[in-house]
C-alpha cells in the first residue's frame, strides 16, 4: 500500500510518502510459515503461535511496518561484510584484540520464516526479547538482536553498527552477529507514534538460525579463512573468507571448552536456562537486553540543526546557536554506498544520514526550543518565496527571498530564447525563470 502519512519527527508532524503496510493490513505470509497451531505445539507462548500478523495497540499510530526488498538486501550485506571482516582477521578491536581469523565462518542467507517471526515480535512494541523457547523453530534454535530508538532517526545502518561495535565489550549482540554456525537470518521493522508521547519510536529486530551465544562454546574455529568450511560449502566469491553454500552435514555448536567466565559481566547479562530439543541437559544462553536509544535532550535556548541532504546520498549537518558553545559545529556522513561513516556531528544534533534517509536533494531544519516543549522540524525554505525578474529582451533572473539560512544557489538567470535560452544557477527551490516569464509581463514578480 502507498499513501500520504502524517509522520512526526521529535513530536512535530510532517508529511511523507510511504511504501509499506498500514496498521490494519495483514502482511503477506511466506509459504515457509506454518499455521499458528504448529508453533503452539513447539511452545504455548511461541511468537508465531500468539502474534502472527497481530499489531499491539500499545504501539500507537503505525507509521511504517515490514521490510522492503531493498532493506532485506541491505541488512544481509551489512552482516556478511562484518562477518568477512572478522573471518579475514582484520578486526583489531576487542577485549582483548585483535580478533583471530575464522576457518569456518558461514555466509548468511536471508530466511522468510525468520523475518516473519522477527516482524511478529516487532509488532508487539516490547522493548525486550521474548523467551528463547518462544522463537525456536523445528529447524534450529533462534538467536535475536534488538535495537530500539526513541525517535525517528534510527536506521538499519545504525542498528547493525551498534550491535557489531560491541566487539570492544565482546557481548552477545556482537557474538550473535559473528557466530560461525549461524547460516540464516531474517529481520523485522516497526515505526510508530505511541499515544501520549511527544516522540516516535523505531524497532529494528533480527533473528538468526541457528542460535549462537552458548556459554563455554567457541564462536568459530580459529584458522586461515575458509580452511575448514563445512562439507558441501566452498569459499564465497562475493564475501571472500566466508563459507558459501548449503552444508551437507548438520551444523552444531562446537564442543564446549574450558574458559574463565569472569569476562562475561562487562555489562550485567541476562542468563536464561532453556531445554534443548535433543536432550534433557540445560544449556546456558547468554542474552543481553536490547540496545535502547532515548530521545535527545531539548536545550534551554532556541538552537537549530540544519541538514543538507545531497543527491549522492551523502549529507552534512550544521549547528546554529545564538549562545556560546564548545565542540563541533559541522558534521558530515558519507553516502551509504561508501560505508555511511559519519564524523564531526555536533553533540546536540542527530547524525545527518538518519535524518536524510529518503530525502536526497532536500534541506531540513530542526529547531530545538524549551518553549515549544518538543523540537520543531520544517523543510528549509518552507516559508521562502521566489522572485522572478522578466526582461523585455526575453532574458530573466530568479532569486530566493528567505528569512533563514540558505545553502546552495540563491540567484539564477536565463539567456533569452534568441541567444539559446540556457539557464544557470537556478535555486533548487525555484523554477527556471524562462518558463515562468513566458506567461508574465516584463518586470519583477
Amino acid at each position: 500500500m502507498q499513501g500520504n502519512v502524517l509522520r512526526s519527527f521529535f513530536g512535530v508532524a510532517f508529511l511523507v510518502w510511504l511504501e509499506g503496510s498500514a496498521a490494519n493490513e495483514r502482511l503477506p505470509v511466506p509459504p515457509s510459515v506454518r499455521p499458528e497451531g504448529f508453533y503452539c505445539h513447539l511452545h504455548e507462548n511461541h511468537t508465531l503461535c500468539r502474534y502472527q500478523n497481530q499489531v499491539s495497540s500499545t504501539c500507537g499510530q503505525i507509521i511504517e511496518r515490514g521490510m522492503t526488498q531493498q532493506e532485506r538486501e541491505l541488512v544481509l550485506m551489512l552482516h556478511n561484510e562484518r562477518r568477512a571482516f572478522i573471518a579475514n582477521g582484520k578486526e583489531l578491536r576487542g577485549d582483548p584484540g585483535p580478533q583471530p581469523p575464522a576457518a569456518n565462518m558461514m555466509e548468511l542467507t536471508y530466511d522468510e520464516e525468520l523475518e516473519f517471526e522477527a516482524q511478529s515480535w516487532a509488532d508487539q512494541c516490547i522493548r525486550n526479547h521474548e523467551c528463547p523457547q518462544c522463537r525456536s523453530l523445528d529447524r534450529f534454535k533462534v538467536g535475536q538482536n534488538l535495537f530500539w530508538f526513541g525517535h525517528f532517526s534510527g536506521s538499519w545502518e545504525k542498528s547493525v553498527k551498534g550491535w557489531y561495535d560491541e566487539v570492544v565489550d565482546f557481548n552477545s549482540h556482537f557474538t550473535q552477529m559473528t557466530w560461525s554456525s549461524s547460516t540464516k537470518m531474517g529481520c523485522g521493522k516497526l515505526i510508530s507514534q505511541p499515544e501520549n508521547s511527544n516522540y516516535g519510536q523505531q524497532f529494528f529486530i533480527c533473528n538468526y538460525g541457528l542460535a549462537g551465544n552458548l556459554i563455554k562454546s567457541e564462536m568459530y574455529k580459529v584458522g586461515q579463512p575458509c580452511s575448514d568450511c563445512p562439507r558441501g560449502t566452498t569459499c564465497s566469491l562475493r564475501y571472500p573468507g566466508l563459507c558459501n553454500g548449503v552444508p551437507t552435514e548438520k551444523l552444531t555448536v562446537r564442543t564446549p571448552v574450558n574458559v574463565d567466565l569472569s569476562w562475561i559481566p562487562t555489562r550485567p547479562p541476562i542468563v536464561t536456562l532453556h531445554k534443548p530439543n535433543e536432550g534433557p541437559k540445560l544449556d546456558e544462553v547468554l542474552e543481553l537486553p536490547p540496545i535502547i536509544v532515548e530521545p535527545p535532550e531539548v536545550p534551554d535556548t532556541p538552537e537549530e540543526c540544519i541538514y543538507t541532504c545531497q543527491d549522492s546520498g551523502g549529507c552534512s549537518v550544521k549547528f546554529a546557536s545564538i549562545v556560546f558553545f564548545s565542540g563541533s559545529v559541522l558534521g558530515s556522513c558519507f553516502p551509504p554506498s561508501f560505508g555511511g561513516e559519519c564524523s564531526g556531528t555536533p553533540e546536540k544534533c542527530e547524525e545527518c544520514i538518519g535524518i536524510c534517509n529518503g530525502k536526497n536533494g532536500q534541506e531540513l531544519t530542526v529547531t530545538l526550543s524549551k518553549e515549544t516543549k518538543v523540537p520543531n522540524q520544517e523543510s528549509a525554505g518552507s516559508g521562502d518565496t521566489c522572485s522572478y525578474n522578466c526582461q523585455s529582451s526575453g532574458g530573466c533572473s530568479v532569486r530566493i527571498n528567505s528569512k533563514g539560512f540558505v545553502s546552495g544557489s540563491v540567484l539564477g538567470s536565463c539567456f533569452s530564447p534568441g541567444f539559446g535560452g540556457k539557464c544557470s544557477g537556478t535555486p533548487t527551490r525555484c523554477q527556471d525563470c524562462l518558463g515562468v516569464c513566458q506567461e508574465l509581463t516584463p518586470g519583477e514578480h
